[in-house]
């Protein structure tokens, strides 16, 4: 079989529409000539989508670490991940030409660059000058609810992470005033929710309907509970101005990091970590948080 030639990319410094013309002329051909690319369908190529997506945000962290500890970040990794991002906007959008020709990167960007100005007037047009983010954000919203007429939770997608998506619909309920005056107040909510969870799981307990293995389904009342103690929580994380989804992400690392450890701690001196009682367990994992709090 004779190969398929590659779009040629202008090199060392080429013009920026170039090279994203030849990366378009490339996925043409991969669409044409590779089975993988063939099958897929605007549906199956969003859970790889949504994994780059993540892998940019690694590395976005990565890289903004450094430079906040005065190092240069090593922007490799960084590029390669936000070129494989770029490739996922690329093929939705050349699925889109396939059933629209008016559809296209083209039109994706031009449709882009309008909504921008359009949402600047601080910027682009004779609206008031904003002297802080908060307020752009506000206005933001309004022109998205007002001139797009859109309703105050349009917009939120419906398939966005659980912790990211509630406190999206938190903000914006906070846009027209219903929100709490500081963290404290949610975080008094929380503990309100907390008590009621405590109460469900009591109440589960007297019922028989709390789980006590694997097979046993969750009690609907500290199902129920137990979100509203989540979301709960993530009020408080927004009136911190922290992100729920990055910390739980922190959270569970340093976790698996400090049990990964406990256990190599443990097998050192010939103890097997998983063979062990709650409270020795516990001891090697305290061993563990101190040496790794130590190195930090």
């Amino acid at each position: 079989m004779t190969p398929v030639p590659v779009p040629e990319l202008e090199r060392d410094g080429g013009a920026l529409g170039a090279a994203v013309a030849a990366l378009w002329e490339l996925i043409k051909v991969l669409r044409a000539e590779c089975p993988w690319d063939q099958v897929q369908t605007a549906a199956t190529i969003v859970p790889h989508t949504l994994e780059e997506a993540w892998e940019v945000a690694d590395e976005a962290r990565a890289v903004q670490a450094a430079v906040d500890i005065g190092e240069d970040p090593d922007l490799g990794a960084f590029e390669d991940e936000l070129g494989d991002l770029l490739f996922q906007v690329c093929f939705l959008a050349m699925w889109c030409e396939e059933r629209n020709p008016e559809v296209d990167l083209a039109s994706v960007a031009r449709r882009n660059f309008t909504k921008l100005v359009r949402r600047h007037p601080h910027v682009f047009g004779d609206g008031a000058k904003l002297t802080s983010s908060d307020q752009v954000l506000e206005q933001w919203d309004q022109i998205k609810r007002g001139a797009e007429e859109r309703g105050l939770f349009d917009g939120i997608p419906k398939a966005m992470p659980p912790l990211g998506r509630a406190r999206k619909v938190q903000s914006r309920a906070g846009s027209i005033g219903f929100d709490f005056g500081d963290a404290r107040q949610a975080l008094a909510k929380l503990e309100e929710e907390v008590a009621e969870l405590r109460e469900a799981i009591d109440q589960a307990e007297a019922d028989g309907t709390l789980p006590t293995g694997t097979e046993m389904p969750p009690d609907p009342r500290t199902e129920a509970e137990t979100g509203d103690v989540l979301f709960a929580a993530v009020n408080v994380a927004r009136l911190l101005r922290v992100d729920p989804e990055i910390v739980t992400a922190d959270s569970t690392r340093t976790f698996q990091n400090r049990v990964e450890l406990a256990i190599e701690l443990a097998a050192a001196e010939h103890v097997e970590f998983a063979s062990l009682e709650l409270d020795a367990q516990e001891a090697w994992y305290q061993r563990a948080k101190a040496q790794l709090s130590a190195t930090d």
